[in-house]
């Protein structure tokens, strides 16, 4: 009886161990810290932040315009709805009214590709040194702790937190 009490005791903990062994290592990186932190980034924001309150000026100076002009329409022709210059001039008004929307579209698509632009060297700069660092630690997995709103992880120990080693990877390379 102790024989087979020991024994099994024995194959319950040597599977213990070896599915310790073979557990999956999933580690966390905070990607919008190391964003914070990469000049390229900063730059990129600063870059993108200056073009679009170039557009929003440019729209708005488009738009205060419209309103002086549509203000203006509505004083002449008051009392004159049916007058023949009112429906031109709301025509007028229309196609320009139409122009100032296609501009806001053009400008949205403009600064949604700038941002592509942009960031589409540094995002592979940062997936291409988390995957070094995860194979350096033997990782399975990396998931974005994500210092926003939404975290993607709710628990995670602190000792998979590779956000300082891929940090320290990027500083290393941009040293070279």
């Amino acid at each position: 009886m102790k024989r087979l009490i020991v024994l099994s005791l024995f194959l319950i903990l040597g599977t213990s161990i070896y599915a310790q062994n073979t557990a999956l290592k999933v580690g966390i990186v905070d990607a919008d810290l190391i964003l914070q932190q990469l000049p390229e980034a900063i730059k990129a924001n600063g870059d993108l932040k200056a073009l679009e309150n170039k557009y929003k000026n440019e729209l708005d100076s488009v738009g205060q315009a419209f309103s002086k002009e549509v203000e203006a329409f509505q004083k002449e022709f008051q009392n004159k709805p049916n007058d023949p210059k009112a429906r031109e001039k709301q025509l007028v008004l229309a196609e320009k009214q139409k122009k100032i929307e296609d501009l806001q579209t053009k400008r949205r698509e403009e600064l949604l590709n700038k941002q592509d632009e942009l960031f589409k060297p540094i995002y592979e700069k940062l997936y291409d040194n988390i995957s070094i660092a995860a194979k350096e630690e033997g990782m399975h997995y990396i998931l974005n702790k994500k210092s926003g709103q939404d975290p993607i992880v709710l628990y995670a120990d602190v000792q998979f937190d590779l956000t300082y080693k891929v940090l320290d990877k990027i500083r290393k390379a941009a040293g070279k």
